[in-house]
């Protein structure tokens, strides 16, 4: 109990320090907060009850304010368009802008100065008629380049062809060959026909024109040529050509008892026939046969231009075979044997038929650039009488060359 009443007084005692120094903060804190709403001292502070109803506003510029509020919230419930002169009845005279006969005036001002600036400007001007460029153009250096660009021109403007008796040039064709297939069953013992179909033990007419196919080829050489007339002029020359087919072979089976006793013109078989073109033991065996030839013929021309003419060509040629590298097939044994240019189942001398179109270009006075397509036709067949088989070659390209006309 002691020790509770010996608290109370000193609580008592706290009391009387603390209640002092809370009531001092708390004065302190509504002055601060007086003088930040109010923005003044308590020397401003006034208990006059018509302050709470007191303004800076002069009573003039009241009265204009409120003039203000009530013609916006006239022109807010309009619900149709009001013209100027509404607005003139509705704007007090006090609103009314007094500026604008003021402003017209220094824009009046100000476009009479800019057109008397203009005409000023515009009387110490010169009236340009015309730019005379002859001089820029017609000068040494200009002539000079003009007659450059002539001089490296790959056909001369001013170049009129020259027409020789005679004329030589050189040529080079890109080609594809073929031939036409046939066989002869009066040579194939065991072959029989019937309406029009040939039934050997090996391979048929039908499959093999089914499983060769065209080869790309080449022909070169010297062309000579001599004019005869306006349109008309011969030629020949010697030429180097190839032609052949891509064949389809199989690997020979050498444990085969038919490979051992298999034998045609004395040789031994190097490939059997393919039996059907999605075999993988399937080859592609290229046969190549290469001929020197000499031909002649006659060209027509049809169009002449002035630096350029189209002409048309007609002729035969001579030919001797010089190489050969290709398989044979043989319809009794069934196999293919491989042959080259000495042996007589290649047959030896040749001829055949061409014809063309020649476009000439004159790239000088009597240098000729020729483009011909063309189709060739060998008449005699590739082998001997002693062979079954009647295979005629042909082929076709576009032979490029340059010749020169010569007095």
């Amino acid at each position: 109990m002691q020790g509770i009443d010996k608290n109370s007084k000193n609580s008592t005692r706290m009391s009387l320090l603390l209640v002092p120094a809370i009531t001092i903060g708390l004065s302190l804190l509504g002055y601060q907060t007086y003088v930040w709403v109010a923005g003044e001292t308590f020397n401003g502070f006034s208990f006059d009850i018509g302050r709470l109803w007191s303004t800076d506003v002069k009573p003039e510029e009241k009265f204009d304010q409120i003039e203000k509020d009530i013609f916006n919230t006239k022109i807010k419930d309009e619900e149709f368009p009001i013209t100027s002169l509404e607005l003139d009845e509705v704007i007090p005279p006090s609103l009314q802008p007094k500026k604008t006969e003021t402003i017209n005036q220094v824009f009046e001002q100000d476009l009479i100065t800019n057109t008397a600036t203009n005409k000023k400007i515009t009387s110490t001007l010169d009236r340009i008629n015309y730019i005379d460029v002859n001089p820029l153009i017609n000068n040494d250096l200009h002539a000079k380049y003009i007659h450059r660009l002539k001089s490296e021109s790959l056909i001369f403007p001013d170049m009129v062809p020259k027409q020789g008796k005679l004329y030589w040039g050189i040529n080079f064709s890109p080609a594809f060959s073929y031939r036409v297939f046939d066989i002869d069953i009066n040579k194939v013992n065991g072959a029989a026909e019937d309406q029009n179909r040939i039934y050997t033990t090996g391979l048929t007419e039908e499959k093999r024109n089914t499983f060769d196919k065209a080869i790309t080829s080449y022909s070169f050489g010297v062309d000579f040529g001599k004019q005869i007339s306006e349109k008309f002029n011969i030629y020949s020359g010697v030429h180097i050509a190839g032609y052949g087919e891509q064949i389809l072979v199989s690997a020979a089976n050498e444990h085969d008892p038919n490979y051992c006793y298999a034998e045609f013109h004395n040789r031994k078989p190097a490939y059997e026939a393919a039996e059907s073109a999605s075999n993988p033991n399937n080859v592609p065996y290229t046969n190549q046969y290469k001929y020197i030839e000499i031909p002649l013929g006659v060209q027509y021309t049809i169009s002449k231009f002035d630096k350029a003419k189209i002409a048309i060509d007609l002729g035969a040629y001579y030919q001797k075979v010089y190489q050969v590298n290709a398989l044979l097939y043989d319809f009794e044994t069934d196999y293919y044997y491989w042959f080259n240019e000495r042996d007589i189942i290649i047959k030896d001398k040749g001829i055949g038929i061409s014809t063309g179109v020649s476009l000439i270009q004159n790239l000088t006075e009597r240098i000729e650039l020729t483009f011909n397509p063309y189709l060739k036709f060998n008449l005699n067949s590739t082998f001997s009488d002693s062979y079954s088989v009647q295979q005629n070659q042909y082929s076709t390209g576009v032979r490029v060359g340059v010749r020169q006309q010569i007095f």
